[in-house]
């Protein structure tokens, strides 16, 4: 018996089964959208998953800002609230303090008095008007070259230059300058402030009789021009300072005749400077008297002074 040795192959297109041959051939279309369409479907969730995970342009860094902006100014309020101490608040806080803890004891506060033109631009305005009317009352001097008037600070300098009150080389004052210096001493009594009488020369030495050195020329011009100051008792001793100073405080360089003429000269210096100084002495009097009209309270305990 002979053998069939064909053999069908569903695929070929010679296949006795055409039918299934179509089947399989639909089976693998549909497999193929399939696959497709699930590739698609996962593409677009991980596109999805990707645009969700970005991060999104957010604005919550202003509110800590805001946060930090409100916490600086009132650590600046607090700090300028510390620094600003009412002084009735806190007598008043002192009192009931002491009325609450029954000490029975009266605190008086005592400001110490503030001195007169306290503010140093106001006191340098005094000065500048107390040197206008120096200069109002010895404009005649002024004008004839005898005396310069200049200030600075709360410091008034009166310029007696050589010409017209001394010789070259004298300590002996001209005759016609006597009425000038007794205009200057009725100026003086208004004027407050310590008066320095100080000599000056120039750099030409000088050794005479008199004069061992332009020490003792200067100094002895300056002492002739205090001593004339202090007549009739016008003007008290206290006031005055003498000094010499030769030629080691010059106005200008000693180059020259003219020059060396400037730097020969007596000032009279009104120092307003320690006006303050003598204001708080009579808060400190003040003070005391008080505690000595009150030293039986004090000793009692029941009054406390605080001098602030």
């Amino acid at each position: 018996m002979a053998t069939n040795n064909n053999k069908f192959d569903l695929h070929d297109e010679k296949s006795p089964f055409p039918e299934k041959k179509e089947e399989d051939e639909k089976g693998k279309g549909d497999q193929k959208k399939t696959t497709t369409t699930f590739l698609a479907d996962d593409l677009q969730e991980m596109g999805s998953g990707l645009s969700s995970a970005e991060p999104e342009e957010s604005n919550t860094w202003v509110i800590t800002y805001a946060d930090l902006m409100t916490l600086l100014m009132t650590f600046f309020v607090l700090l300028f609230s510390v620094s600003q101490i009412d002084v009735e608040k806190f007598q008043n806080i002192a009192q009931s303090l002491a009325a609450a803890l029954g000490s029975g004891k009266e605190i008086i506060f005592v400001k110490e008095s503030a001195a007169p033109d306290d503010s140093l631009r106001k006191k340098q305005t005094n000065t500048a008007y107390y040197a206008e009317m120096l200069r109002e009352e010895l404009q005649e001097e002024v004008d004839e070259g005898v005396l310069e008037i200049d200030h600075k600070g709360q410091i008034i300098t009166i310029q007696i230059l050589q010409n017209g009150s001394f010789q070259k080389g004298k300590a002996v004052l001209n005759r016609g300058f006597f009425k000038s210096l007794i205009k200057i001493q009725k100026a003086l009594v208004n004027l407050p402030g310590t008066l320095t009488v100080a000599g000056h020369t120039d750099n030409i030495p000088i050794e005479t009789a008199r004069f061992r050195s332009n020490w003792e020329l200067s100094a002895a011009r300056a002492y002739t021009v205090m001593h004339e100051l202090l007549k009739n008792d016008i003007l008290p001793d206290e006031r005055f300072l003498l000094m010499g100073h030769a030629e080691t405080k010059s106005r200008v360089p000693n180059d020259s005749e003219a020059n060396r003429a400037k730097n020969r000269r007596v000032e009279i210096i009104i120092d307003q400077r320690d006006q303050q100084l003598s204001a708080s002495k009579s808060s400190s009097n003040d003070i005391n008297i008080l505690q000595s009209n009150l030293n039986q309270e004090i000793d009692q305990g029941s009054i406390f002074i605080d001098n602030q």
